[in-house]
């Protein structure tokens, strides 16, 4: 039987407002919404897992990143986990106009399943605060997630960028 579980990923800066940016660009790009970050910059990035399944590892930008805090969520009902960790983006080339790059994020699960997604993003330097906050707050990127009967990669059958 296969394996159907939701991941909520929440991106924030640590420090200022905290707010990453969200921009709808339809058809011109790879994929219609974009990530606003800020190179040399802090990220906490919170993995929510429904129902419960252990994280292992996670790879961003190739990089492996610390789980820096787990724990159960008491105030849902449903079994789920929460992970927390920080990423940074130290020597992220800066994204030239008109141009995006997709940022890989990788996520080892129990017993070997994997889940990898590319989020489109833009750069900006380090101290711009003016194009990097155009468009929506980015409050939850949604996952719906299934892992077929016998593998052990994920499929994401539904993102939402909320």
């Amino acid at each position: 039987m296969a394996l159907e579980f939701k991941c909520s990923l929440f991106i924030k800066k640590m420090k200022d407002d905290g707010t990453v940016y969200l921009k709808q660009d339809g058809e011109r790009f790879e994929q219609a919404q974009t990530i606003k970050l800020n190179t040399n910059t802090d990220y906490e990035v919170r993995l929510n897992i429904r129902p419960a399944l252990e994280l292992r590892k996670v790879l961003i930008h190739g990089e492996v990143h610390d789980l820096e805090n787990e724990h159960t969520n008491e105030e849902n009902e449903d079994d789920s986990l929460t992970y927390c960790f920080k990423f940074n983006t130290t020597g992220f080339e800066l994204s030239k106009r008109g141009k995006r790059r997709e940022i890989p994020f990788v996520f080892e699960f129990e017993r070997g399943m994997y889940l990898k997604i590319n989020i489109q993003c833009k750069v900006y330097s380090e101290m711009e605060t003016e194009h990097c906050h155009w468009g929506h707050p980015l409050n939850t990127l949604l996952l719906e997630c299934r892992v077929p009967e016998g593998q052990t990669f994920v499929e994401v059958r539904k993102e939402k960028y909320l």
